[in-house]
């Protein structure tokens, strides 16, 4: 029975499994604080505030001026109602 076990035991060939590069155990371990960060840029880029400042990028001065208003103004009036200014 010894012998068996000596012969299986050296017949035991280990075989090393190599991950492509980049995908190691630190890879793992960002993978949920990576997902999570996707999810919080996905959820300010579709926030209204970030929608309404998009929109009032693409005005000239010039038009703002036409308006009444300045940049600073239009920022301040967007933020206003999520008290962050």
């Amino acid at each position: 029975m010894r012998q068996m076990m000596e012969a299986d035991m050296a017949s035991t060939e280990f075989t090393t499994v190599h991950a492509p590069a980049g995908y190691g155990l630190l890879h793992t371990l960002t993978l949920p604080f990576r997902a999570i960060g996707r999810g919080l840029v996905r959820l300010a880029e579709n926030s209204s505030y970030i929608k309404q400042v998009e929109a009032l990028n693409e005005l000239t001065d010039d038009e703002l001026a036409a308006r009444g208003t300045t940049r600073a103004d239009e920022v301040r009036r967007i933020f206003a109602s999520a008290g962050a200014v």
